[in-house]
């Protein structure tokens, strides 16, 4: 079993943490406020790492993005998954990649969109990868690009009731590594909150037999495959396969959410934090209030917004960039969402 390079796999495999500075802590359901604007959007820098063209060069690399999911967005071919894939990397061929069946539209997109605005200019880095049509057209819809898979064979199984979409990551990942892409995979439910390329020493290794361990058996939860396979290969076996190594994130760089917040409450250093993730909170309610609490849920939504209102701009006369990329407008209309928390209580949020 050959082992495989790679560098960095961010999931709920590993424990995730947050920011580089003490966010607000705005009231539990409070509406968010999309329409104020943030001024530290001018000075993000771009997915090439200069600072001289802000938001708007970001915007214009995401555009980009997405005109190529308009015209070019199945994923058929392994040609295709390497000419896609080439188009969104940085020169050094660092990816971001998430999978996502739409299944539950309004709510999967609030993570996507704070997903999609904490990660700011490295949104044009990432390569979505929906499970059918339906799935991209509502992401790209949201001005996030989406690229639809018809490439990965036939994928069943329940994976712990988290839907195929799990098992798909992992085929994705071996197919990415194999066209010499360094890959972190990240879910919807992490919020970015520094560049994820800027600390990333890129000197693991994975183990090809997690995606063919899965395969064979579908129904068995992903974490509990990957304990199982990283204990088994960590001694090697002989002169045919070195020790695996791995390593688990520093808890100064990446936690769960529930474990920062525990942090700041102990008086610990929280600003040289990177990425937060929901690690443990198994509800959309949860996943939301815990966001929001910490002003991460907001942070994300206003850049998303600031996005979808450039593009918008763009379109209506002031660049020629793009004219396929959607229909993207300002959040006008609001919705009062309740729901349930794992403890049975109500959350309650408005959203834009």
């Amino acid at each position: 079993m050959p082992g495989w390079r790679i560098v960095g796999l961010v999931s709920a495999l590993l424990p995730l943490a947050a920011a580089d500075k003490e966010p607000g802590r705005p009231p539990v359901g409070a509406a968010v406020k999309g329409s104020r604007k943030d001024s530290r959007l001018d000075r993000e820098k771009n997915p090439d790492g200069s600072a001289s063209h802000g938001r708007v060069g970001a915007v214009v690399q995401i555009m980009r993005a997405l005109r190529l999911a308009n015209h070019r967005g199945l994923i058929q071919t392994q040609e295709d998954l390497s000419r896609i894939a080439s188009h969104l990397a940085t020169p050094a061929r660092q990816l971001m990649f998430s999978t996502i069946t739409m299944d539950r539209p309004l709510q999967q997109l609030l993570l996507f969109r704070q997903w999609a605005g904490n990660l700011r200019g490295r949104l044009a880095n990432a390569l979505v990868i929906g499970t059918n049509e339906w799935t991209c057209a509502v992401m790209r819809n949201a001005s996030i690009p989406c690229f639809v898979d018809k490439l990965a064979p036939a994928l069943t199984g329940k994976q712990n009731f988290f839907g195929s979409q799990v098992l798909l990551k992992w085929w994705y990942a071996r197919a990415l590594l194999e066209h010499n892409f360094h890959i972190i995979f990240s879910d919807p439910d992490i919020a970015w909150v520094q560049d994820p390329f800027s600390a990333w020493d890129e000197s693991y290794d994975l183990q090809d037999g997690l995606y063919g361990y899965l395969r064979a058996r579908n129904n068995e939860w992903e974490q509990k495959a990957f304990q199982l396979i990283v204990m088994r290969y960590l001694i090697g076996l002989g002169d045919d396969l070195p020790p695996l190594r791995y390593r688990l994130l520093p808890t100064w760089g990446f936690i769960n959410l529930e474990f920062y917040e525990l942090r700041k409450q102990m008086g610990l250093d929280t600003t040289k934090l990177i990425a937060t993730h929901c690690g443990y909170l198994k509800n959309i309610a949860d996943k939301l209030e815990h966001l929001e609490i910490n002003g991460f849920l907001e942070r994300g939504w206003a850049w998303h917004q600031a996005l979808t209102n450039t593009i918008a701009a763009i379109k209506n006369g002031t660049s020629s960039i793009d004219r396929d990329v959607g229909q993207p407008g300002p959040y006008i209309r609001t919705k009062l969402l309740s729901l349930k928390r794992k403890n049975h209580t109500t959350y309650n949020i408005v959203v834009r």
